[in-house]
């Protein structure tokens, strides 16, 4: 029988926020509606076996920014065009994907984190064992709430180990 306590935690990423479900679906279709609600409207392509689909989407509403953990099986294509109003900041957990902002192309995996922009059209191909935490952060909030000491200038991507430090200031 399996320890249920608090203490035991599941080491698959995909239940990193179990406990805040927003989408658990086995339809490509419903799972293009929903985290199109969800995010921002966009087109999901299966790029593997439809048999196997499976969306889990988790996301915590905290007060400004709203962190996500995504998982789709098998891979897929995104394209999720502009987003409007919020940065989406992509860390993938394991696995990887294969991102386009504008005129940039990169991959990123658990060593690389990646920032599309509001008003950039981007699009992606997600492994089947990609599991992302997504950071959706409204345009507003860097400009005005966000204070990076000796933050070097912005990159597409940017290695996990090399983020300045962050703090946020008192409004």
């Amino acid at each position: 029988m399996r320890d249920q306590s608090p203490a035991s935690t599941d080491t698959d990423p995909r239940h990193l926020l179990d406990n805040y479900s927003l989408i658990r679906s086995r339809s490509a279709d419903e799972a293009d509606i929903l985290v199109g609600r969800a995010l921002s409207p966009h087109r999901l392509g299966i790029r593997g076996n439809e048999q196997s689909f499976d969306a889990h989407h988790d996301q915590i509403c905290l007060n400004q920014v709203s962190p996500h953990v995504l998982s789709y099986t098998p891979e897929v294509g995104i394209e999720p065009g502009e987003s409007g109003g919020f940065y989406l900041i992509q860390l993938p957990l394991q696995g990887r994907a294969r991102l386009r902002c504008d005129r940039q192309k990169t991959w990123v995996d658990s060593s690389a984190l990646s920032v599309l922009h509001p008003r950039a059209h981007s699009c992606m191909i997600w492994s089947s064992d990609c599991s992302m935490i997504m950071l959706e952060v409204p345009s507003s909030v860097p400009r005005g709430g966000l204070h990076c000491s000796d933050s070097p200038p912005f990159r597409f991507t940017q290695s996990r180990k090399s983020l300045p430090s962050v703090t946020l200031r008192g409004r």
